[in-house]
């Protein structure tokens, strides 16, 4: 309402702060969302963990994830995918962050995902695999700590996204990291024990 005074200087001051303000609010909106989402997947209760297929895992993701992408099912290819213990809805939060991060990262413009996953004898080895641009080795390191983002920036994400799929992942008996991939590419890769 004071901006539609007409006044040039006041007005226009006074929504320059509110916009400061309105910013600052988003910025610790993210923050305490992803606070939240980090510290959910801190109380995992590893007895309450079932046999779940993780190709129903991935689909759940995906419809999700059609909402911010639209076409994005029709971008991801899949291999088949094992039966894991574990928590669903926390293993969907690992693919939709990953799934997610590999498409805002995309250097093309048509991005590709190949999501696969190939059996040891002690565990499952899950790839998503993108055409992101290459991460710097100091950036691989550091990836998945909290309040850490990569250097391409693209998400207003606080840096709790990918340290809550760390926890998932190792709460679950696994571990994860990045890597690259040829000359043009990354691929997230998680364990889960068989």
């Amino acid at each position: 309402m004071l901006t539609k005074t007409g006044q040039a200087g006041p007005a226009e001051e006074f929504q320059g702060h509110l916009d400061f303000l309105l910013a600052g609010t988003r910025q610790i909106d993210a923050i305490l969302s992803g606070l939240a989402g980090y510290a959910i997947a801190m109380q995992i209760d590893t007895a309450r963990f079932q046999n779940i297929p993780l190709d129903a895992v991935l689909r759940n993701a995906l419809i999700k994830l059609e909402r911010e992408h639209p076409g994005i099912s029709a971008r991801v290819r899949c291999g088949a995918l094992p039966r894991v213990t574990g928590d669903a809805d926390r293993l969907q939060q690992v693919f939709e962050v990953l799934i997610r991060n590999s498409m805002e990262r995309s250097t093309g413009v048509d991005p590709r995902i190949e999501i696969d996953a190939e059996p040891d004898a002690l565990s499952w080895m899950i790839s998503i695999k993108n055409d992101a641009a290459l991460l710097e080795a100091a950036e691989l390191d550091r990836l998945f700590r909290p309040l850490e983002r990569g250097s391409r920036r693209t998400t207003d994400d606080p840096g709790f996204a990918m340290a809550t799929c760390r926890v998932i992942v190792e709460r679950h008996g696994g571990r994860i990291r990045a890597e690259p991939i040829g000359r043009a590419g990354c691929a997230f890769r998680f364990t889960l024990p068989v």
